[in-house]
């Protein structure tokens, strides 16, 4: 990536801590709100940061169990993509467990930072001080977490995806209804519209399939059997591949430039200027040349959901993947 030191705010003054309790704070007010999710935070340098996140994941049982919850969090605090060298100063990752005080599903939203690689912020916008002027610190901080809840809310829709799919299975004995109507419910609402299309396409087969069974169970045949780890295989590889990374970034850049944009200011053409200049995994100018192509007043009144559904449709078009 070409980066600019002069036209960049200094690394050593990005994500203090008051300011990432301030953003989060924000997120969770809004995304957080809007799409039901808990923010939290990691301080990868931080030992007691990372022992404090790897006890509550254990307390809220994430991933089904406490010890499952603790190497969650360990595994994030030994991710590559963060440790190592040059990589992402921010991270967002999403996570089920229960909340130990009501017993309820909770889905976390864990935003990881490592100060170490803040270096890799200079010139990853462009050059925002001449559209922010002073505040140039605070809104690089405020962009690459907006980035970040980007992608974790698509991450959360394709657990909901995954979630509905499991309660489909779970139908297939019963006795009235289509087994695979949970995941066409997902696949019709927002949640479904902000999965990767080659997820919610692989889900809704898999509807078609477990209702094609389902009718085979009721008509009274034995022996029947699904194989449910040939679809987690698909998911996984789908979610590896560079072109479902290149649509993350590019959701996260949709979903922060629109939220920009509704607030009067049009980051699309210095971020895509930027991101065409670097890594073609992180080029993301088809998506950002698509909002700065909108009118200011047809994001007026949207709501935080309502720009992550905008975000996801103008991404698919402008990726052609729809």
């Amino acid at each position: 990536m070409t980066t600019d030191p002069a036209s960049s705010p200094d690394p050593a003054k990005l994500f203090s801590a008051a300011a990432r309790q301030r953003d989060l704070a924000e997120l969770q007010c809004t995304v957080g709100a809007a799409f039901g999710l808990t923010f939290t935070e990691m301080d990868l340098n931080d030992p007691r940061s990372v022992a404090a996140l790897t006890e509550r994941f254990a307390r809220a049982r994430v991933n089904g169990s406490p010890s499952n919850g603790r190497r969650f969090a360990r595994g994030v605090a030994r991710n590559r993509m963060l440790v190592g060298q040059d990589m992402a100063p921010a991270a967002a990752l999403s996570a089920t467990g229960v909340n130990p005080d009501s017993g309820e599903k909770e889905r976390f939203a864990l935003i990881a930072f490592n100060a170490l690689n803040n270096h890799v912020l200079q010139g990853a916008f462009g050059d925002l001080r001449r559209l922010f002027g002073a505040a140039e610190l605070r809104q690089t901080e405020r962009m690459t977490l907006l980035h970040e809840a980007g992608h974790v809310v698509v991450q959360h829709a394709e657990q909901a995806g995954a979630e509905a799919w499991g309660d489909a299975v779970a139908a297939l004995d019963g006795a009235a209804g289509q087994a695979g109507d949970a995941i066409r419910q997902w696949a019709a609402s927002d949640l479904g519209t902000v999965a990767h299309p080659e997820i919610r396409r692989l889900l809704l087969a898999a509807a078609d399939q477990l209702d094609a069974l389902q009718a085979r169970v009721r008509a009274g045949e034995d022996g029947l059997c699904y194989d449910a780890d040939a679809l987690r295989k698909c998911f996984r590889a789908i979610r590896r591949s560079a072109g479902y990374r290149n649509f993350q970034e590019n959701m996260g850049d949709a979903f922060m430039a629109l939220k920009l944009r509704q607030e009067g200011v049009d980051v699309s053409g210095v971020v895509g200027d930027a991101r065409a200049k670097g890594d073609p995994e992180h080029n993301t100018q088809p998506s950002l040349a698509a909002i700065g192509a909108l009118t200011g007043s047809s994001l007026v009144g949207m709501s935080v959901r309502q720009l992550m559904v905008c975000a996801a449709q103008l991404v698919q078009r402008a990726l052609r993947i729809g």
